[in-house]
């Protein structure tokens, strides 16, 4: 594997780029990888970074190859598998429901649950989404359904 420091150099970044794009980065995920760089750019080694990071010293060095091969571009994460998020309409809309009863929003269930949230965004927003993205989504709080992305 080509040492970072040339390795940046070629895709015309130093560390203070790196550190700018591990600060604008997109995702968490995508964070991580730039982090991972900076951390490789100081002279750390893939087993220290990944011990660091918690990761495997492998995917440091998947990290790495896809930075030299990709370039900046080999960072980016994309979403692969898994449930559709909903998009920023689709959560207010979301939020507004289940600020009534289920049956107020025209679903058939008295509780909202997972399986509420399930129906609604089916029928609303065509996504099928699985009990896991459900439960992402709504957190029943004092009684109350509350989320992380503020549904609540």
């Amino acid at each position: 594997m080509e040492e970072m420091g040339a390795l940046l150099e070629r895709w015309r970044m130093d560390e203070g780029e790196v550190r700018r794009r591990l600060y604008r980065a997109s995702t968490p995920r995508e964070r991580e990888r730039w982090h991972a760089v900076w951390l490789l750019a100081q002279g750390w080694t893939a087993v220290a970074v990944a011990q660091a990071l918690e990761r495997d010293a492998h995917t440091i060095g998947q990290w790495a190859k896809a930075l030299s091969e990709g370039g900046p571009k080999g960072l980016v994460f994309e979403q692969t598998g898994g449930s559709p998020a909903l998009d920023g309409e689709q959560r207010a809309k979301l939020k507004a429901a289940v600020q009534q009863s289920p049956s107020q929003a025209g679903i058939n269930l008295s509780n909202w649950d997972w399986k509420a949230v399930r129906q609604f965004v089916a029928e609303r927003f065509g996504l099928a989404l699985s009990r896991n993205s459900c439960l992402n989504y709504p957190r029943l709080h004092g009684g109350r359904l509350c989320t992380g992305w503020g549904l609540c």
